[in-house]
């Protein structure tokens, strides 16, 4: 069985991504947890701890654009 072009593309895409660490995904478990409401099922609180980890990891990915732009020295003319 064939596999279509697109699903080719994310298989490649989501292996090409950095897996996101384990102090992370703890960290972002205890967040989510934290702020659970009442009635709210596991798979809920597991999804919004995924969207936590996510904006971890770009926050963290940010701050080291930032951190080695600023280390670079800038070339004036």
């Amino acid at each position: 069985m064939a596999v279509s072009s697109s699903k080719q593309a994310n298989l490649k895409a989501s292996a090409s991504k950095k897996s996101i660490s384990n102090e992370t995904k703890t960290e972002a478990m205890k967040v989510a947890k934290a702020t659970q409401k009442p009635g709210q099922t596991k798979e809920q609180t597991k999804l919004i701890a995924q969207g936590i980890e996510k904006g971890i990891a770009e926050y963290k990915n940010c701050k080291k654009v930032r951190l080695g732009s600023a280390i670079k020295p800038v070339n004036k003319r």
